[in-house]
C-alpha cells in the first residue's frame, strides 16, 4: 500500500502534468526544496518562481542545477513582507505539504492577507476544496487533549494549560463515531478573491445518542478536473486526513438534541486562526440549560498577543542579541573580511554567546550559506539562480 504522502505527491504530479503547457509561467509556493519547480520545467514551463524557506534555498538551487533547470527557475526567499509583488504567472501551486484543516492554506493565506502574488485568471492547484463537518464521539482523541493536565493529581491546578489544549485542534487518529449526518459547509474556490474567507453556520439534529466530544472537519480536494483527493470519513489511509476540534467538555447527547456550530477560518499575519462556537439545545430541557462553547486557536497561542502588538504601524522594533550578532557578521562579510576573522570578532564581541571562534564559526557558516555569494560561478548560490 502506498504511503499517504506518496499518494499526495503523485496526485499533484498528475494535476501539474494536465495543467502545464509549453512556455507556461508557474508560481510554486514551495515546501519541497524545489522538486515541483523542476517537475514544472519538465512539463514545459518556460519560467518558474519558487518560494522557499531560507534554509531550503541552497538545496533547492542544487536540485534545480543538477536537473538542468537552473536557467528557468527563480527562487524567492519566504520572509515576511518580501517577495510580495505581483508576478506574471499562469499557474499557481499551493505549498506542500498542505495544511489542515484547509489543505490549500498557503493559497487562502495569500488571499486573506491581501498579498496575493498572482493575477486574476491564473489557474491554481488545488482548484477547489469542499469542506465537511460533523459532531463526533471520540473519547480517546479527547483524552489526548486533557489527560496530560488531568492526571497530575489534585496538588496542581493546571486549568489554564487545559484550556490551551482545548482551544487547539488535532489530527484525528483514533476510532470515533459520528452522532449526526455530515454537512458540506464550505466550497473554497481558490481562483476567487473570496477564497481566504471561510465561515459557515451549521445546524444538526442528533441522529445517534452518545457522548459528543467535538467536531470533525475534513475536505475533498479538487486538484484539477477529474483529479480529486478522496478524504472519505474514517479512511485511515487518507493522504490528507481529518481534523478534530474538541469541545470544552464532553456532552451527553440523545436523539433529537439540536447542535448549532459556527466555524470560521481567519489569519493574523502568517498565522492561521480557526474559531468554532457551539450551541447545544437538549431535547425536553429548558432553554436555560442550553450549553454554549466559544473556542479559538487564538486562545491556544502564547505568541499571538505579542504579534498583534508588534503589527501596529507605530511600533518601534529593537534587535535582540541574535539580531546584533547577525548584523555585525553580515557587515563584516560585506566589507570582505575572511570568515575566520568574522568568527574571531563575534567571539570577542559576544563572549557569553560564543566560547571560542570555532564556536562562532558555526553561526558564520550558516549566515554565509544563506546570504553569501560563491566566488565560483559554476556553484549555484542564493543570489545567482
Amino acid at each position: 500500500m502506498r504511503k499517504p504522502g506518496r499518494v499526495l505527491e503523485a496526485a499533484y504530479a498528475e494535476a501539474l502534468r494536465g495543467a502545464a503547457w509549453p512556455g507556461v509561467t508557474v508560481l510554486d509556493l514551495g515546501g519541497d526544496c524545489g522538486r515541483r519547480a523542476v517537475l514544472a520545467c519538465r512539463h514545459g514551463a518556460g519560467r518558474v518562481y519558487s518560494v522557499q524557506a531560507p534554509d531550503a534555498l541552497p538545496i533547492a538551487n542544487q536540485v534545480a542545477a543538477v536537473n538542468g533547470c537552473i536557467d528557468r527557475i527563480e527562487f524567492i526567499e519566504r520572509v515576511s513582507g518580501a517577495g510580495e509583488e505581483a508576478l506574471p504567472v499562469d499557474l499557481v501551486l499551493a505549498e506542500l505539504p498542505g495544511g489542515m484543516p484547509l489543505h490549500g492554506a498557503s493559497l487562502a493565506r495569500s488571499h486573506r492577507s491581501g498579498r496575493r502574488r498572482w493575477p486574476e485568471g491564473a489557474a491554481t492547484i488545488p482548484r477547489q476544496e469542499r469542506m465537511w463537518a460533523a459532531v463526533i464521539e471520540a473519547d480517546d482523541q479527547y483524552r489526548q487533549h486533557v489527560l496530560p493536565w488531568d492526571k497530575v493529581g489534585s496538588d496542581w491546578d493546571l486549568a489554564a494549560a487545559r484550556r490551551l489544549s482545548l482551544n487547539s485542534w488535532s489530527v484525528l487518529r483514533t476510532s470515533c463515531q459520528m452522532l449526526v449526518d455530515p454537512q458540506n459547509w464550505a466550497i473554497v474556490d481558490y481562483a476567487s478573491k473570496d477564497a481566504g474567507h471561510v465561515r459557515a453556520q451549521l445546524e444538526w439534529t442528533v441522529s445517534r445518542s452518545g457522548v459528543g466530544h467535538g467536531l470533525a472537519i475534513w475536505s475533498e480536494i479538487v486538484l484539477a478536473e477529474g483529479n480529486v483527493i478522496s478524504t472519505s470519513w474514517g479512511n485511515p489511509n487518507s493522504p490528507v486526513g481529518q481534523a478534530f476540534f474538541p469541545w470544552l467538555q464532553p456532552v451527553t447527547l440523545v436523539t433529537g438534541d439540536r447542535v448549532t456550530a459556527t466555524i470560521q477560518g481567519a489569519a493574523i499575519g502568517f498565522h492561521d486562526i480557526w474559531s468554532w462556537t457551539t450551541h447545544i439545545a437538549q431535547a425536553g430541557r429548558p432553554v436555560r440549560d442550553n450549553i454554549r462553547f466559544a473556542q479559538s486557536t487564538f486562545l491556544s497561542s502564547l505568541e499571538l498577543p505579542s504579534v498583534l502588538g508588534k503589527a501596529r504601524s507605530d511600533y518601534v522594533p529593537s534587535l535582540g542579541e541574535q539580531g546584533h550578532i547577525d548584523r555585525l557578521a553580515l557587515a563584516l562579510m560585506d566589507d570582505r573580511a575572511p570568515l575566520e576573522e568574522v568568527a574571531r570578532t563575534l567571539a570577542a564581541r559576544f563572549p557569553a554567546r560564543f566560547s571560542s571562534s570555532s564556536d562562532a564559526m558555526t553561526r558564520v557558516a550558516s549566515l554565509f550559506r544563506r546570504y553569501g555569494m560563491s566566488p565560483d560561478p559554476a556553484v549555484p548560490t542564493v543570489e545567482h539562480v
